[in-house]
């Protein structure tokens, strides 16, 4: 899963407290290399004392991402989404997530959505066909069992 695109550099945002600065730039530095207990501790204050800043709420999905928490993060794209909703790679990754978490229609919707803001894309008719594949391999299997 490709996530690269959705980093901020979160050093050139304005913060409204040093505190939550620190904890989500300390958070930041450790990812993608090290998302521990610690870094999504100081991203989820940061998101808790700062609920309406995307850059944080993308930052915790991230880093739970990395942790293969698929519903955590997904709850936090899901957030990240309300407030931003037209973010092409952040519908991509939401796609993504649906598609582990086999929930293949969710994952078609995200990625027809995907687009529809821009039909040259290639990423998201690419992951378009994975799920489809997905989709047929588990209707495959099902029909096997019966």
């Amino acid at each position: 899963m490709q996530i690269e695109n959705t980093k901020t550099n979160l050093d050139d945002l304005v913060f409204t407290d040093s505190t939550i600065k620190q904890l989500a730039c300390f958070a930041w530095r450790s990812l993608p290399q090290n998302a521990s207990p610690v870094a999504i501790a100081a991203l989820l204050e940061a998101v808790t004392t700062t609920p309406d800043y995307p850059p944080y709420t993308a930052a915790l999905a991230i880093a739970l991402a990395h942790t293969n928490d698929w519903l955590g993060s997904l709850r936090w794209f899901e957030r990240y989404l309300e407030m931003v909703p037209n973010h092409i790679e952040i519908l991509c990754i939401t796609a993504e997530i649906f598609l582990r978490l086999g929930k293949f229609e969710k994952s078609l919707i995200a990625l027809k959505q995907c687009l529809a803001l821009d039909p040259h894309n290639q990423h998201p008719s690419g992951r378009r066909a994975r799920v489809l594949v997905k989709k047929g391999e588990k209707l495959l299997t099902q029909m096997a069992k019966s």
